[in-house]
């Protein structure tokens, strides 16, 4: 006897295409970043106003410190995690995926631990060396500096379970939704409670504890694998990339590219700090949170980039990948041309948005913008050379860069003060992006740069239409 159509058992689930997945990531990325851009925008600005000029330079000071910490204790690790996490959840292996997460936490958590240990001893030590009156706050560089690695580990973690929400939320190296979030309602709502840098300190760290946990408790594995089958059967995962290999060899490149891109952004602060005021200070913080606004729209693509990266390069698909990566880019580079036009056109009024004070410090912004604005356009090829597994051409860019930056940075800041840290880092900027987007072309074989014609632009957009066309005749015959 037939089974009836009631009956019969139902088939299984078709993976999503990776244009619905990426639309899916796109989707969540985009409103957690925006959220969080514009909450760090508000934070900053009420800071501004609240507080004297000393207390936030003393917080931005302690950002560069958490942030520099942060980086220095994760060994790289969460940027392996993420392509070796990724990697065995195309092959189905979910019990590898956990032996990757277990093994690297541990190692973060020591290498946190030392990180600790390290702030607490200078700050002790030299406590006046980040500015007067900083070191007292050394407890809470140190738990910001904690909570900002765990963030950071368990935010990638879950990028690589395809968990994009959390990790828009979780992630707090570029402005994790939640932090942003508790602090915005203890500035705004809890307003009185605020009566000292201490308070918004003790909200900042609550923030990322909460943020923290969120990670930890949804980095698990899928229950079933997104890829298809086909997908998984050709994945080869790169040398030194399965679940038993050594880490550190894989992650320390990453460390050293990670520290020389984030962490000379921070180190700026340091030099402001040691070159210029506490005005200069303030009004750098400023000129930071502008850029991490021109900057959001390729921070935006690369928010869901690498998984699909590791998946199309393991499979051997570089057409695709070069069309991701190059109509990420593009997309990413028309909104921040409008952005830097509009900062270009009035820099002085942009920064007495946060303090009438800080419309001095218009020509490093003017710098800055331009810089950014490179920066967008190379594209992802940082992500592009750590998920291929060419790390090692990545810290070798860095390294050049960043040799080249300190070495003219110092002299620069001491002579000019912000305006010399400014021209320093646009330098810096416009000499790695270029050279990460050859390194890219050499290595992987695929360009990462925007489509400078209308042409491609026109096909892609002519694509996606058709696409979304048969799923809608799909979808209306099968009603």
């Amino acid at each position: 006897m037939s089974l009836s159509e009631t009956d019969a058992p139902n088939p299984p689930r078709r993976p999503a295409s990776l244009l619905t997945r990426l639309a899916r990531a796109g989707a969540s990325a985009a409103g957690a970043k925006l959220f969080a851009t514009l909450a760090t925008l508000l934070n900053y600005g009420l800071l501004s106003r609240r507080f004297e000029d000393e207390q936030v330079a003393a917080f931005v000071v302690l950002n560069a410190v958490a942030v520099l910490g942060a980086l220095a204790a994760g060994l790289g690790l969460p940027q392996l995690v993420l392509r070796r996490v990724r990697a065995c959840e195309l092959r189905g292996d979910h019990a590898g995926a956990r032996v990757v997460v277990g093994r690297a936490i541990w190692r973060a958590l020591i290498g946190g631990a030392v990180a600790s240990a390290a702030v607490w001893f200078w700050t002790t030590v030299q406590p006046d060396s980040l500015g007067e009156g900083v070191g007292a706050y050394r407890v809470y560089a140190v738990l910001w500096l904690l909570a900002m690695l765990l963030c950071q580990f368990f935010g990638e973690a879950a990028r690589a379970y395809e968990r994009f929400a959390v990790a828009s939320a979780v992630n707090s190296l570029n402005g994790g939704v939640l932090p942003n979030l508790v602090l915005a309602l203890l500035l705004t709502v809890g307003a009185p409670l605020v009566t000292s840098l201490e308070s918004v300190l003790v909200g900042q760290i609550v923030g990322l504890a909460i943020a923290a946990t969120l990670g930890i408790v949804f980095c698990r594995p899928k229950t079933a694998n997104q890829a298809s089958t086909a997908e998984q059967q050709a994945v080869e995962p790169p040398k030194g990339d399965l679940p038993g290999d050594p880490m550190l060899s894989q992650s320390l490149p990453m460390l050293v590219s990670q520290v020389l891109v984030v962490g000379l952004t921070h180190f700026e602060i340091l030099l402001v700090r040691w070159f210029a005021t506490d005005a200069d200070v303030a009004a750098y913080g400023a000129i930071r949170r502008l850029m991490q606004v021109v900057g959001s729209p390729l921070l935006l693509a690369n928010a869901s980039l690498p998984t699909f990266v590791v998946e199309l390069h393991s499979a051997g698909n570089r057409a695709k990948l070069e069309q991701l990566l190059r109509s990420g880019a593009t997309a990413a580079a028309l909104p921040a041309a409008v952005l830097v036009a509009a900062i270009l056109v009035a820099p002085g009024a942009w920064l007495s948005r946060f303090d009438p004070g800080y419309a001095s410090a218009a020509p490093a912004l003017v710098m800055m913008s331009l810089a950014a604005l490179v920066f967008v356009f190379a594209g992802s090829f940082g992500i592009v050379l750590r998920m291929t597994g060419h790390q090692q051409w990545g810290m070798a860019n860095g390294l050049v860069s960043g040799g080249l930056y300190l070495a003219i940075a110092p002299l620069a800041a001491s002579q000019y003060g912000l305006l010399g840290v400014a021209a320093s880092t646009a330098l810096l900027v416009a000499c790695r992006n270029v050279t990460g987007t050859l390194l890219v072309r050499r290595f992987v074989g695929v360009w990462c740069v925007p489509w400078l014609s209308p042409a491609p632009i026109r096909s892609q957009l002519g694509e996606l239409a058709k696409r979304f066309q048969k799923r809608s005749l799909k979808g209306a015959h099968s009603s």
